[in-house]
């Protein structure tokens, strides 16, 4: 017997697919072209070098053309899948978009430590003056690479 259940107006019942249809609502509001492109060509030196190593094993190793294809699909189908879970490393955030933000203590943070900000864990560095308080909200005002700079909303 078939579970049903509804996620935002859908109905869907209990299969190996659902999995999949759920995530692709899950990411449907933030995923953009542009990222799905810029996945892509970042995949693509992989792929090239897959292919341009099984040419040199096929020199020793006599390769049939089902499994060399195969491997080369199965590497595009690897990437397809893992997209799913990696795709918030490719979307590149301006600096200017996370000043001004809100943030989450996840600990005391004194000079530095972990904040959460729309659910990811960042590490952050206290300007303000006095120590920060576990699950105080912040203000962030700055980034560096991946430090964000803090101070406290007090």
């Amino acid at each position: 017997m078939l579970k049903a259940f509804s996620l935002k107006g859908l109905s869907l019942g209990q299969h190996s697919n659902n999995f999949v249809m759920i995530k692709k609502l899950q990411i449907k509001e933030k995923v953009t072209k542009g990222l799905i492109i810029r996945y892509s060509l970042l995949q693509i030196p992989a792929i090239l070098f897959l292919f341009v190593a099984l040419i040199f094993i096929q020199r020793w190793i006599d390769i049939p053309d089902i499994i060399f294809w195969g491997i080369i699909l199965a590497w595009i189908v690897k990437d397809v899948v893992l997209f799913f879970y990696t795709w918030r490393a490719y979307e590149w955030k301006k600096k200017e978009k996370m000043a001004g933000m809100q943030g989450v203590a996840l600990e005391r943070i004194t000079e530095s430590g972990y904040i959460t900000v729309n659910s990811e864990k960042w590490l952050a560095v206290n300007d303000g003056e006095g120590p920060v308080e576990k699950g105080e909200t912040v203000h962030i005002h700055d980034r560096k690479g991946l430090t964000l700079f803090i101070k406290g909303m007090k």
